[in-house]
């Protein structure tokens, strides 16, 4: 009986430890799964009956992170449009929504509304910031949207971060490629929405030294500080972007990395993965940058987030 007692103790232990949600995608299949890693060392802890296959670059995950439930925002193959699903900590599914009647991306959840914020997409080539109401399980309603700000015209979120104790959703703008007066230029946008009137700025970002091009953003509450992952002449770039201004800083230059995939915070660390020419990192920065774990290339981290 005592030993029973321990092997449930440490059972209920694993489900409570921090985990690194991820959707990875087959190189080989196309087919996308959804898994929970170890923050220590990357191994697997837990892993989703849900598959499903999407074209890349569409799959974006947030959490809850009162409650650890995990959101997937994708666009699968053969549906009609957006689907997000809504998964427990342990990766069961609890809900999805397959019938809005728009489509939307980059959600971003805020535990001061107990909503997601997000991009609503209006047309061929407008995006307008808004406020996403989602309904209870059993509910027979769908997703409705509050729009909040619209984004400057053909200009997109590429990737967003959210500061959950001021409320701020952080979007990565960039213009929509092969258009007349198109521009390899990026914009950052800062909405803060803890008051129930938002306050919506567009800047124009700049890169010192000049050549990085950002890709992801995350948000350091330790060091209250918007960060961002990117490309640049001597590889990969992790840097601080400063909000009021839209100047960004290179903090650490990663040679010899082919592919960045998606970033997050992980406590007090900053986490991304990393495509090498013979295999795949997962890598976090804290009080000294350490590989948590080395993976083969045979499948792409679509999108990756963090719970505790």
């Amino acid at each position: 009986e005592k030993r029973l007692r321990m092997l449930f103790l440490f059972a209920l232990l694993q489900l409570c430890s921090a985990a690194i949600f991820v959707v990875e995608r087959s190189s080989s299949t196309q087919q996308a799964s959804v898994v929970a890693l170890s923050e220590k060392d990357g191994s697997v802890l837990h892993t989703s009956s849900l598959t499903f296959s999407y074209p890349l670059p569409l799959v974006e995950t947030t959490v809850n992170p009162k409650t650890g439930t995990y959101y997937i925002i994708t666009y699968p193959t053969g549906a009609p449009g957006a689907v997000l699903y809504e998964l427990t900590s342990d990766l069961t599914v609890n809900n999805t929504w397959t019938n809005t009647p728009f489509s939307f991306f980059d959600l971003q959840y805020s535990s001061h509304w107990d909503t997601v914020f997000g991009i609503y997409v209006s047309s061929q080539y407008g995006r307008v910031f808004s406020k996403f109401t989602l309904p209870d399980a059993n509910s027979t309603t769908t997703i409705t949207v509050d729009q909040i700000a619209t984004l400057p015209y053909m200009w997109y979120v590429n990737a967003s971060a959210f500061d959950q104790f001021t409320s701020t959703y952080y979007g990565l703008l960039n213009n929509f490629p092969g258009q007349p007066n198109s521009t390899l230029g990026q914009m950052l946008l800062v909405g803060r929405v803890f008051d129930a009137t938002p306050k919506v700025n567009f800047v124009t970002l700049e890169s010192d030294p000049a050549g990085v091009v950002l890709k992801f953003l995350a948000y350091h509450r330790k060091w209250a500080t918007l960060v961002g992952l990117g490309m640049g002449p001597s590889g990969a770039a992790l840097v601080t972007v400063n909000e009021l201004d839209g100047k960004f800083t290179v903090y650490e230059t990663i040679p010899g990395v082919v592919e960045i995939e998606p970033m997050f915070v992980a406590g007090n660390d900053i986490c991304a993965f990393f495509v090498h020419p013979t295999h795949k990192s997962l890598t976090c920065w804290g009080f000294s940058h350490r590989v948590v774990k080395t993976f083969s290339n045979d499948f792409v981290v679509g999108a990756a987030t963090y719970y505790k």
